[in-house]
């Protein structure tokens, strides 16, 4: 090769590193803004999301025990029922397609204070949301140590009330 086509390659070469170097810093210079202001804005949008179930799940539970108490002093449950039942629904409008179980967990306490057992659902409620909520156990185990403890309760229940019966 010749010094003069050396001289062209090497100043090919330095215009199209030139070229890349600077298309790179553009669009990173571009670029790069915008993406981290998606995420920080995703991150802020999921972190708003976390904090909206928190307080509609505390007044959910909130709602469960002014039925409770009034279902106990033999009061009227008709409008802490339907404060529940729209507590119930502000929390199930929050939570995804995989926090379903939570949501059947909720009804399953809203109904269950209409029976005997209700005091100790609303309990085993608060004990698998702190610890679904924490990330101790996913929505379906939780939801499944729920169901399981509120029908031994039942069972033990309607055991004693036969014991009362005999």
């Amino acid at each position: 090769m010749s010094d003069a086509s050396t001289g062209l390659d090497a100043g090919a070469a330095a215009v199209l590193g030139a070229a890349i170097g600077g298309t790179t810093t553009l669009l990173v210079g571009v670029i790069g803004p915008w993406v981290k202001e998606r995420v920080e804005r995703k991150s802020r949008s999921a972190e708003t999301l976390i904090a909206a179930k928190r307080v509609a799940i505390s007044a959910f539970v909130r709602a469960l025990g002014n039925l409770l108490i009034a279902k106990e002093s033999g009061s009227s449950i008709k409008v802490p029922g339907i404060e529940a039942a729209i507590a119930h629904t502000e929390v199930a409008l929050l939570l995804n397609r995989d926090e379903r179980p939570i949501e059947s967990m909720c009804a399953a306490t809203l109904n269950a204070l209409l029976r005997p057992e209700g005091a100790m659902a609303l309990g085993y409620l608060q004990s698998g949301l702190h610890k679904w909520f924490n990330g101790e156990l996913s929505a379906e185990q939780a939801r499944d140590r729920f169901t399981v403890l509120v029908e031994a309760a039942g069972n033990e229940q309607a055991a004693a009330e036969a014991d009362d019966d005999a």
